[in-house]
């Protein structure tokens, strides 16, 4: 709420929208009330995740634990993709941003030179390999049907705070986090 606040301050059309990724009710009703606004969304950034319990090794992480931490770092973001998807095919030149991780890369976890060498977070790294792998199959669908909404690639930004600029020319962007 503080980032949109601080948004609108700088002259922005920014609407704070808060969605529980994880609960089909709550991304229907989101992408519901976007849509009452208008008939088309530029942005959607899926930015929600979480790391349950990530520092134990993995014959000691629980398998709730995993699976909570792919329900929002997987599953989420295609529910929230899925509910948002008429809005963005509206838009003339949408884009879905899936925010993944390094520590989604099985080539860098593998290769002894990379810094993920040593990470060993089992039920956040494969949630984030799998959300590579989400994004990768939204690209491909959206290629065979000729879309303009389509994930390129993951993104993968350092551990910092992120900004959307207000370009596009339906001005629409929305932002899926969990708290």
């Amino acid at each position: 709420m503080a980032a949109a606040q601080a948004l609108r301050a700088e002259g922005l059309d920014v609407h704070w929208l808060e969605i529980d990724v994880t609960n089909e009710e709550s991304v229907a009703a989101a992408a519901n009330a976007v849509g009452a606004e208008g008939s088309c969304l530029d942005v959607l950034v899926n930015n929600a995740g979480v790391a349950i319990n990530y520092d134990l090794p993995p014959g000691q992480q629980r398998i709730a634990d995993i699976q909570a931490t792919h329900d929002v770092n997987v599953f989420g973001p295609i529910r929230v993709t899925q509910a948002f998807l008429p809005l963005l095919l509206a838009a003339p030149a949408a884009r879905i941003v899936m925010v993944s991780s390094s520590t989604g890369s099985i080539g860098r976890a593998l290769d002894p030179t990379s810094p993920n060498h040593t990470v060993n977070m089992m039920g956040y790294g494969s949630s984030k390999t799998a959300l590579n792998a989400v994004t990768v199959a939204f690209a491909g669908s959206s290629r065979r049907k000729a879309s303009r909404s389509t994930p390129r690639r993951p993104a993968t930004p350092p551990p910092t705070s992120t900004d959307i600029e207000a370009t596009a020319p339906c001005s629409r962007r929305l932002r899926s986090s969990y708290a």
